[in-house]
C-alpha cells in the first residue's frame, strides 16, 4: 500500500481518500474536488490542519516540496491528520448513540 510508505499524498478530495490519509496520518495536498459532493472536504482538510488545496500544479510542487524540506511542519501537520482521523473526533459515538435510539424507539 503506498499511503503506509508515503510522508504525504497529493489527491482529489474524495471522502475515502481523505479519511484513509487522516487515519494514517498524512499531510494532503488536495489538486482538485467534485463540485458539490466534494466541495466541503477542501475546508475540512485545511482547517484541521493536515493539507492544502490548489488546483495549479507548480504551486502543488511547492507546496509540497516545502512540507518535505520542513521536518518540523511535516510532523506537525502528521499529528493533526492523525488527530483528524480518530474515530471519536468526527462524532461517531454520537452518530452512533442517536442510531441506537431509533432502533430501540427511544
Amino acid at each position: 500500500d503506498y499511503m503506509e510508505v508515503a510522508d504525504c499524498i497529493v489527491t482529489k478530495a474524495g471522502p475515502g481518500t481523505i479519511a484513509e490519509a487522516a487515519i494514517r496520518g498524512l499531510p494532503t495536498m488536495l489538486s482538485s474536488f467534485l463540485p458539490g459532493q466534494e466541495a466541503g472536504n477542501v475546508p475540512f482538510v485545511i482547517d484541521s490542519g493536515f493539507g492544502e488545496y490548489s488546483a495549479r500544479p507548480r504551486k502543488i510542487a511547492r507546496t509540497v516540496t516545502g512540507w518535505l524540506q520542513d521536518g518540523s511542519k511535516l510532523d506537525a501537520m502528521s499529528e493533526a491528520a492523525a488527530k483528524a482521523g480518530e474515530p471519536h473526533s468526527t462524532g461517531t459515538t454520537a452518530i452512533a448513540s442517536d442510531l441506537m435510539e431509533v432502533i430501540n424507539g427511544a
